[in-house]
């Protein structure tokens, strides 16, 4: 019982630090073949170390037509997945940090790569 709950403990606490891989200056890689494809484009985003993120977003419409647009809101980090919350809704994304450099997200048939720029 007693090492379950150790287990479980230190569980917790390296989650809880997860939001700090991803905190800093980041933007997309433009050379990754699946930008092509992708209907969702996070441009660059910063993410704070109080949950706090701001990105450059371009969205392709359904008819084809790209939008670009500065969006905010809080965010979530657990180290699998990437929860953008904003006044537009909220976005889920799985995401992998590699060498703490780049940032791999996949959702619903996008794929985008960010690299650290600070």
């Amino acid at each position: 019982m007693k090492a379950k709950l150790a287990v479980m403990s230190l569980s917790l606490f390296v989650l809880a630090g997860c939001n700090k891989a991803i905190v800093g200056k980041w933007q997309v890689d433009k050379n990754a073949p699946e930008l092509k494809q992708a209907k969702t484009i996070i441009k660059s985003a910063e993410f704070t170390d109080d949950g706090v993120y701001r990105a450059d977003v371009i969205q392709t419409s359904k008819e084809g037509l790209k939008e670009t647009k500065m969006t905010t809101g809080k965010y979530q980090f657990n180290g699998f997945q990437l929860k953008l919350s904003s006044k537009e809704g909220d976005q889920v994304w799985n995401a992998v940090v590699y060498m703490n450099r780049t940032l791999e997200l996949k959702r619903s048939g996008d794929k985008l790569k960010l690299k650290r720029v600070e």
